[in-house]
């Protein structure tokens, strides 16, 4: 054997490099091993290998089996939950009717009137469930469109006004620009909004403040509009938040209201990444939650 002949080739594990920029970039470093005549070892021979688009084609192909995974469970479970809708759809429809006929027959003044309104509100919820269930597997074919956000917020927050006073908790839309737009099917945003400030309403103390607020935001190289929903409840606990997303799941316990159960967060999230943007959940015990939305911007709708 002659002096520096090569016998083996060795590849080390994947470590990290510092460049002349002091930025650290992943590598591969290859060696070969090379021995005298008497068979001792000579120096390493290294080659750094810059991985850093291998590891970005890797994660991002991990994110998109991750995305596709994902919904490909929503759509089992929406498929389930449509049929569970569609059964309970017609005896409700039969059970709103015959309650017609009751409160029509109980006078104001009957000891036990209250309950005329108690029994209208629980039927008119099972419908919003229903109507929810219904859009977690498929949402109408609408018209995408530009859809003025302040003016959403203000439709939302008119709509739930009867709730606001019933809690007493206080709504704060803050200043809103006027000009800004998302790219959205019709009535989208507006159910993500008010499945989050109902949510954000429910979740508040008596005396709470609940506040929306939108801005112009930029995330990977590209405008977004971010809209906040922020409560001041009790907070998520650590332990359940990464199932606070899944179909009829709620952090709230049986002694509370008994609202807040359905399948609200999984449509809005369904709605928000079927337009392109993404959903967060920030939240502290005993100091209360923010959602954060994230919906492509369009810029061209405020230049016409």
């Amino acid at each position: 054997m002659s002096q520096g002949d090569p016998t083996s080739g060795e590849r080390l594990k994947e470590e990290e490099s510092v460049r002349k920029d002091e930025s650290i970039i992943p590598v591969n470093r290859d060696g070969l091993m090379a021995r005298d005549e008497s068979g001792n070892s000579l120096p390493m021979h290294c080659i750094m290998h810059d991985v850093s688009d291998r590891k970005r084609a890797e994660e991002a192909l991990r994110e998109s089996q991750r995305r596709q995974a994902e919904a490909e469970r929503l759509a089992a479970v929406g498929r389930i939950a449509a049929r569970v809708a569609h059964e309970i759809n017609n005896p409700l429809a039969g059970i709103r009717n015959a309650f017609r006929l009751v409160r029509d027959a109980v006078p104001a003044g009957h000891p036990d009137h209250d309950m005329v309104g108690r029994i209208e509100r629980e039927i008119d919820r099972i419908s919003h469930i229903v109507r929810q269930m219904y859009s977690l597997y498929h949402q109408q074919e609408a018209r995408i469109g530009d859809v003025a956000v302040a003016q959403a917020i203000e439709d939302v927050l008119v709509m739930l006004e009867p709730l606001r006073r019933e809690r007493g908790v206080a709504l704060d839309a803050g200043r809103v620009p006027l000009g800004l737009t998302v790219r959205l099917a019709e009535g989208g945003l507006q159910q993500i909004l008010y499945n989050l400030v109902a949510n954000a309403v429910e979740a508040s103390p008596p005396g709470g403040v609940v506040a929306v607020a939108a801005q112009l935001a930029h995330e990977h190289h590209r405008d977004l509009v971010e809209i906040s929903v922020r409560d001041q409840g009790r907070g998520v606990p650590p332990e359940i938040r990464h199932r606070i997303f899944e179909p009829f799941f709620t952090s709230k316990s049986a002694a509370d209201s008994g609202k807040g159960f359905g399948p609200g967060l999984s449509v809005v999230r369904n709605i928000v990444e079927s337009h392109g943007g993404s959903i967060t959940l920030e939240s502290t015990p005993g100091q209360g939650t923010v959602f954060r939305v994230f919906l492509p911007h369009n810029p061209k709708a405020e230049e016409q």
